[in-house]
């Protein structure tokens, strides 16, 4: 008995068919080896690319020399020709910095709008929802453009604060910080606010009821029993807007008029302009490294967290 069940050790009955280890690869092969390989094509065999060019030398008429080095990456620490430099290093930082109050500006303007959209009847739910929507049919370069007409010193959006005395006549924000961080914003709430909205459509209220009977006030029975059910959805938000707003190129180009170098101009000069791939693959690759080592974080915090927190049957 005991060679019998030593035989069939790793064997399944599936849809009245055994199958063993054997047969349970083959048919992981023939359902996900497309999505694989095309996965493996698209995305991993670029990134070795990149990753492979980030280690190479920069000829002096552009070409990449096959000669190993960490040159481009202590570039971007700040090893510089004459000494310290920390030009490469600052563009990271004002990345970053442009990607965290991005992502903070829209989580305070998300959390009221997606309160305010649960409040309303469900058929006017679709309709806000659609509205929402509607900015992301369009491709970001024609809203990039449209903020240029409504942030130009006549624009619709300032004409009202020179009518109240607010601002100068012939005052504008437009290029500059505050057109940037406008347009920014303007682009990725739409990413906030679907994945809070639907983590406020399912919050359990008799929780909040409950930290109120016990004398809790307002804000600490939000904080306590409200926000943690959102945390999901408020956390899918943050990672859906800090990631693609830390490498944004076309609001800053625009918007910024030339005057807020990020990530996504240095990536162009350095491709383009200049032709130094090897410092932009050096780019990438420390960029790169930075998200996978937020998005590690994120999942560790996660499961420590769930891990924590006790099963309530």
């Amino acid at each position: 008995m005991k060679s019998r069940n030593k035989k069939f050790k790793g064997w399944s009955v599936e849809h009245g068919v055994m199958m063993g280890r054997r047969g349970h690869l083959w048919r992981s092969m023939w359902l996900s080896g497309p999505g694989i390989a095309w996965m493996t094509l698209l995305l991993v065999c670029p990134l070795a690319v990149i990753t492979w060019m980030s280690f190479m030398d920069r000829g002096p008429n552009g070409e990449i020399v096959a000669r190993f080095t960490f040159d481009n990456f202590a570039l971007l620490g700040g090893k510089g020709p004459f000494g310290y430099d920390p030009s490469h290093l600052e563009v990271f930082v004002r990345s970053i910095f442009v990607g965290g109050v991005t992502t903070c500006a829209c989580v305070l303007a998300a959390l009221p709008l997606a309160f305010f959209m649960v409040a309303l009847p469900n058929r006017l739910q679709r309709v806000a929802l659609i509205m929402i929507a509607i900015p992301l049919w369009t491709n970001v370069l024609f809203r990039t453009y449209a903020w240029q007409i409504l942030l130009a010193p006549d624009g619709l959006l300032l004409t009202p604060f020179v009518k109240v005395g607010l601002m100068e006549p012939g005052q504008h924000i437009y290029p500059g910080w505050r057109a940037l961080m406008i347009g920014m914003v303007g682009c990725y709430l739409p990413f906030m606010v679907v994945p809070v909205y639907t983590s406020v459509k399912q919050i359990d209220w008799t929780s909040g009821d409950i930290a109120r009977d016990l004398g809790a006030d307002k804000m600490t029975a939000f904080t306590n029993a409200i926000l943690p059910q959102i945390q999901p959805g408020l956390m899918a938000g943050i990672i859906f807007v800090f990631l693609p707003a830390t490498g944004q190129f076309v609001i800053p180009n625009l918007l910024g008029g030339g005057k807020t170098f990020v990530l996504g101009n240095a990536l162009e000069q350095e491709f383009v302009v200049t032709h130094n791939w090897p410092l932009g693959a050096a780019y990438s690759v420390f960029m790169l490294a930075f998200v996978a080592a937020g998005l590690l974080l994120h999942t560790r915090m996660t499961r420590n967290r769930q891990e924590r927190e006790p099963m309530v049957l």
